[in-house]
């Protein structure tokens, strides 16, 4: 398998504007890995390339490395997860939850999950999950859908979401369902 250097820095470049955030140990350990089966003369240009490119990380906001890493668990074996978690007055709550998925919105990561005590989707910033673990309980297996549809804006990180739905729904009559607001913060 061959790499560019190009295309090692673009991973690399990636991997550093991702740290922090959900399943970075997993990227940084894949990057890790390619340049492993990297000819030595590859790896050596590619590393000067990263030099060359800066990441500033002053606006992060991801909570603590336990915290993101039992998320991150949570979400890729679908088990239920406990968490103590602050809202944006400062109010604290603790509870379990079932993980649906991952967003980056307003410049955030939340995890959008059902919480089991209120019975509904609901959106937690990332960087305020003070504490979480992952329980041996299996989560329900709650549909991405039933968040609701992403804004046109979204993208998944395999390249669809929100343009997707967006080009399907303009095709598709309108709905009761279809006009409550968006659930995106």
């Amino acid at each position: 398998m061959n790499f560019t250097d190009a295309e090692v820095c673009g991973l690399a470049a990636a991997v550093s504007a991702h740290r922090g955030q959900p399943f970075d140990g997993h990227a940084r350990a894949a990057l890790t890995k390619v340049l492993g089966v990297m000819e030595p003369r590859a790896r050596r240009r590619a590393t000067e390339l990263t030099q060359r490119v800066w990441i500033d990380r002053t606006d992060a906001d991801v909570g603590t490395a336990r915290s993101r890493h039992a998320v991150d668990q949570a979400l890729q074996e679908r088990r239920v997860l406990w968490l103590s978690y602050r809202d944006r007055e400062g109010t604290g709550t603790d509870g379990t939850v079932d993980p649906v998925l991952l967003a980056r919105a307003r410049g955030h990561w939340f995890l959008v999950a059902r919480c089991r005590h209120e019975d509904a989707v609901r959106w937690f910033r990332i960087g305020r999950v003070e504490r979480a673990r992952v329980t041996a309980e299996c989560a329900a297996d709650i549909p991405v859908e039933s968040v609701g549809t992403p804004p046109p804006t979204a993208e998944g990180v395999n390249g669809r979401c929100g343009r997707q739905r967006a080009e399907r729904d303009r095709r598709a009559p309108i709905s009761r369902d279809r006009r409550r607001a968006s659930p995106w913060p």
